[in-house]
Order: C-alpha cells, then sequence, then structure tokens
C-alpha cells in the first residue's frame, strides 16, 4: 500500500519506480495512490514508473489513484507487459510513454484507464494495446494521440477488442473502484483485483499505531475555483495550484512584496532579451470546468513595454487533438488593450487596472465573451460579444504569458477564478 508521497515537494518519482533490465521482475497486487510532483512541468509524478531502460516486467493487477503524471509511466525499454490494472485520475497524463526510441515499446491489455482531465497518451515510444477500458468521467471526448477518436486509432491497428464505457466503479470520488456484476469491463477479459489486504502485514500492536496516524490530505492541485491574493505566501514563492515554463537568468514568475494591489504582495512577471521562445515566461493552471458561466478577474500593474497575454484553453476537442482558444487579449506597447488583432482601448501603465472576463461553457457556449475593464479614476468600460473559437466548450487551461522579450515586467494581484456551485 503506497500512497501519499511527493507532496507537491519532490519531483521525477513514482509509486513503485524501477530502472535497468529486470527479466522476471513483477509489480503485482499493489494499492497506489496519491503521487503528486512539485509543479515545474517536465518532472512529473507516476503510480507505476519503468524508467531508463526497465525491461522485462510484468505489471498486473495493480489499482492506481490520483497521480500528477501518468498512472503509468514507460521510459524506453522493451518487453515490458502492462495487464489487468486500473489507471484512475492522473492529472496531467495517464499513460506515459517516455522518449520516441525503437527500444521503448510495451504490451498494454486488458486496464482499466479512468479519468477526467488531462491527456489520454503522451510520450512516443511503441505502444501495443488491445482489450481495454477507457473513460472520460466528465464526458469530455478521449482522444488518442495519434489516432484523434477509439475508431480511427483502431484503424491504425491499435486496440483491438477495447471499448470507451463506464466501468460503473461504486464510488470514484472516494477511491472505492469495486465493480459491479453488470459492469462493461467484463467482456474485454478484464478479472477482478482485489486490493481488500494491501498494508501493512505485520504484528496487530504495529497494525494499530499506523491506524492512528493520518496525513493531513494534499489537495489535489489545479482543479475548479481559486482565489489568490498571495498575502499568505512568501516572497520569492511561486503560487500554489499553478505550474510555470520558461524562466531563464531573471527571467521568472514569483510572487513579490515589490508592489501590490491590496497587502503587501502579488505576482511579479519579469521578461527578459534572449528567452528560448517570444511568450516565455509563461504561468497556467487546468482548471477543467466544463459547465457555466465562468468569471476570471485581477488586477495588473505594468511597465510601458509590458506584453501581457491571457488565454483560456480546451486542451482537446472532438475534432481535433490540438488546443481551442476561448477569450484571450493582452497589452501591446503602451498599453494598448488587443483581443484578436484589434485595439480596443488605451490602458495607463504603471498603475492598477482591474480586468474581468466572462464565458459560458458547456451546451450554452456561443464563442461570444465579455471583458470588463475598470479604471484607476473609477471609470469603466465593458466589452460584449468578443469573439472566440464556437468549438470552445470547457476550460482546461488558463494561462498568463510576458510576451515583451525584453526587459520589462508586470504584476497580477487578487487573481480569482469564480464557477458555477454544484
Amino acid at each position: 500500500y503506497i500512497h501519499d508521497i511527493g507532496r507537491g515537494m519532490l519531483a521525477d518519482l513514482g509509486g513503485i519506480y524501477t530502472l535497468g533490465v529486470a527479466q522476471g521482475t513483477v509489480l503485482r497486487n499493489n494499492l497506489i495512490h496519491d503521487i503528486w510532483s512539485h509543479p515545474q512541468p517536465g518532472v512529473g509524478a507516476g503510480g507505476i514508473y519503468l524508467d531508463e531502460g526497465t525491461s522485462g516486467v510484468l505489471v498486473e493487477n495493480n489499482v492506481v489513484i490520483g497521480t500528477h503524471s501518468g498512472g503509468l509511466t514507460v521510459n524506453y525499454g522493451s518487453g515490458n507487459t502492462i495487464r489487468n490494472n486500473i489507471f484512475a485520475f492522473g492529472k496531467d497524463l495517464q499513460i506515459a510513454r517516455g522518449a520516441s526510441q525503437p527500444k521503448n515499446d510495451f504490451l498494454f491489455e486488458n486496464n482499466i484507464v479512468y479519468y477526467d482531465m488531462g491527456h489520454l497518451l503522451g510520450g512516443g515510444g511503441i505502444l501495443t494495446t488491445r482489450g481495454n477500458t477507457y473513460f472520460r468521467q466528465s464526458g469530455m471526448p478521449i482522444v488518442f494521440q495519434e489516432g484523434g477518436s477509439l475508431v480511427n486509432w483502431q484503424k491504425l491497428g491499435n486496440d483491438e477488442g477495447s471499448i470507451i464505457a463506464d466501468p460503473k466503479f461504486l464510488a470514484p470520488e472516494n477511491k472505492n473502484l469495486s465493480l459491479p456484476a453488470d459492469s462493461p469491463v467484463w467482456q474485454t477479459g478484464f478479472k477482478p483485483i482485489d486490493v481488500s489486504d494491501a498494508g501493512l502485514t505485520c504484528d496487530a500492536r504495529w497494525k494499530a499505531r499506523s491506524s492512528n496516524r493520518r496525513s493531513e490530505p494534499f489537495r489535489v492541485p489545479g482543479r475548479g475555483a481559486f482565489d489568490h491574493d498571495f498575502e499568505n505566501d512568501n516572497a520569492g514563492a511561486m503560487v500554489k495550484d499553478a505550474r510555470l515554463w520558461g524562466e531563464k537568468g531573471a527571467a521568472g514568475i514569483r510572487i513579490t512584496d515589490q508592489i501590490a494591489k491590496s497587502g503587501t504582495r502579488s505576482l511579479k512577471f519579469q521578461d527578459a532579451v534572449g528567452l528560448e521562445s517570444p511568450f516565455n515566461p509563461y504561468l497556467w493552471f487546468n482548471p477543467l470546468v466544463t459547465e457555466g458561466k465562468v468569471r476570471v478577474s485581477f488586477d495588473m500593474n505594468f511597465e510601458p513595454d509590458a506584453r501581457p497575454w491571457v488565454e483560456w484553453r480546451t486542451l482537446f476537442t472532438e475534432k481535433s487533438s490540438d488546443y481551442v482558444a476561448g477569450p484571450a487579449f493582452g497589452l501591446e506597447d503602451e498599453g494598448r488593450l488587443m483581443v484578436g488583432g484589434k485595439e480596443l482601448m488605451q490602458v495607463p501603465p504603471n498603475t492598477w487596472v482591474h480586468f474581468e472576463t466572462e464565458y459560458t461553457l458547456g451546451a450554452k457556449a456561443t464563442g461570444r465573451w465579455t471583458l470588463r475593464v475598470r479604471l484607476p479614476d473609477g471609470g469603466s468600460k465593458e466589452f460584449r460579444d468578443l469573439p472566440c473559437s464556437p468549438d470552445f466548450h470547457r476550460l482546461e487551461w488558463l494561462g498568463f504569458m510576458a510576451n515583451a522579450q525584453t526587459d520589462v515586467a508586470f504584476f497580477i494581484d487578487n487573481l480569482r477564478l469564480e464557477v458555477p456551485k454544484k
């Protein structure tokens, strides 16, 4: 029984981690949950992590629930078999294939993959799949990396006998993945997994001591509404629940006590010359909001040459494995507020300006959104029916980018995401 590892502080880890040739090794009947890494992208935390050429391993009858990256990660190696496991609730990925190399192949059969956010597959290893059950709890489409839909994926020779169907877990929100007699997974050849004995097998006295110890639950990062005023965070810290990329040298995104709209702290985006990409550094959240009217608001103070950009995204759609942009706006030189290549107004630099975006997600999505701007003098402007893609139905990614490519900064305070109450 392996659980509550990483807790947002460690990185590049797994509930079970292996490396090298290990012919004949069997990983069986483990219950693994809540494996969370540091938020820096590219490091990850998997449930079962076959790393650095792990080969010849059988992984079967395991239950993995709640991981930052793949419930399963295979980073090159050959002759591994992944059979009759449950991988549930990966945040960024469900199955990570690691490096795209000739000796990165594995068999993936009779497994259940159950999730509500993130990608199904990542990486580029050779994957042989058959007889699996896939289900996305949120009702969003399942996109197979190269093929799009399951039908197209199967036309490429993958996942013969696999299905998309609700396994009917008893209480997945409480980590109870018991299966009923009428579950559709039995038709794929899946066999029951019993992890009721997972845990300590020692003397009863030690079991009793362990049962009295309870660690503080680690909140799954990045889901749903949030409200960041940064007052309870240390200057120099990263933002809770967010991920960032593109920091180099002086360029970075950190909480600061340099200025603030309210209180003493805000979030500073420091741009720089010579970064790898023009939009570096950038920061994003993965809220996973699917229905109703959603509002994002914040206060911004920017230096005259700063070019902040804000964008909402759906990561996958029924039509494409690429992202679809929703509401998006930014500032260009001397505070020109831009949407879709058009200037809406002039915004004053070196002072706090309040921005608020609003959009209705789900079945009522129209591809039209609202932007409100409140100026320091108390004046305000509202822009309705601004266009975005009509295929934007879900808020899966909310990003803030620094596009100036010069030594300039902007600051954000009182950053809020408001979502409908269930």
